[in-house]
């Protein structure tokens, strides 16, 4: 508890500190180039999931997803696509149904709606299915202005009707999407790395940074399957955990310092891009996963790369270039 909260004030401080502000230069048809490539990613991973045969095998059944989920990965995350269809998943259609809404287009927001049941289908992940109604509570507060405390108020009494709907009625499988998996899984699972690295070695980037320099029992290791060995062992469980997990493994309470730091300069760069005249809601609908991602269920530099928010940040920025074209915001 006491991390997670100087992780967040370390996170705030560095994202609002005080500082001159920057006149973002932006490029030519940027705005054309972050469409172009945010379609083509989409169509790419569509052409892929047909030719490996994924796509004839999609399942929809929400109770048997982890049944599926290793056989479709091996399919489809292959090489470099390992993280291209992460960035297209979690950054590239998400900015395509933003900007559809924004600009009222029907086709791409229906496009992207049915390619997030596509991707859950095939990747068996379901946190895609509510992908589309966060982009739109986004635009929609956007669109509305809504102020920051309308939307704390309406998810707060979203959470507390939700839990008196699935305890009510026994929803397990909503229960485990909504409350526990949000609320509960991310926190049990930083407590137990927590408590596994105040009574064992730090690593020290030993895992992947420094392992060519530095040898530990974390070299080359994957951190998340060796903590879930040691932790539930015979289970061959990732046991995935976000910044302050992961930092506290890396460097104890400074590590934790550290990961915040950065992700508050990461979001001071995204506030700059909204100052200069991006949406506010564009950042907020595709930045969303990546950004919960790093808080609750992988490391930092994970995250920067592997699951999109450097993509992100050069989407966002890319998408400027509009703003100051046409002056629509």
């Amino acid at each position: 508890m006491i991390l997670t909260v100087l992780a967040l004030y370390t996170s705030f401080l560095a994202s609002s500190v005080k500082a001159p502000q920057l006149i973002v230069p932006y490029p030519k048809n940027g705005y054309k180039i972050a469409m172009a490539l945010c379609l083509a990613n989409a169509l790419l991973f569509l052409g892929v999931s047909i030719v490996t045969g994924a796509l004839f095998r999609m399942n929809f059944d929400i109770g048997r997803v982890y049944e599926f989920r290793t056989e479709f990965s091996q399919s489809l995350d292959v090489g470099i696509f390992a993280y291209l269809n992460l960035w297209t998943q979690k950054i590239f259609t998400p900015f395509l149904l933003a900007v559809g809404l924004h600009r009222k287009n029907w086709m791409i927001v229906a496009f992207c709606i049915g390619m997030h049941i596509l991707y859950f289908g095939l990747t068996q992940h379901r946190q895609h299915l509510f992908v589309p109604a966060l982009v739109f509570f986004a635009w929609y507060v956007y669109k509305k202005q809504w102020p920051f405390t309308y939307g704390l108020i309406l998810s707060g009494v979203f959470v507390l009707f939700s839990t008196i709907l699935i305890m009510g009625l026994d929803l397990k499988v909503l229960g485990a999407l909504i409350i526990r998996r949000a609320f509960f899984v991310a926190a049990s699972v930083t407590e137990g790395w927590v408590h596994y690295f105040s009574e064992n070695p730090y690593v020290y980037f030993s895992d992947n940074i420094l392992s060519s320099f530095l040898a530990t029992e974390y070299t080359n290791q994957s951190l998340p399957m060796y903590v879930g060995d040691r932790i539930l062992p015979g289970l061959d469980l990732a046991y995935n955990a976000g910044i302050v997990a992961t930092g506290f493994a890396q460097l104890g309470a400074l590590g934790v310092v550290i990961y915040a730091l950065i992700m508050g300069f990461y979001l001071r760069a995204i506030n700059s891009l909204i100052r200069n005249g991006v949406p506010a809601f564009i950042p907020a609908a595709i930045l969303f996963l990546p950004v919960r991602t790093a808080w609750a269920a992988s490391d930092l530099f994970a995250s920067l790369l592997s699951h999109g928010l450097i993509v992100g940040l050069l989407v966002v920025w890319l998408y400027g270039s509009h703003t100051q074209t046409d002056g629509k915001r």
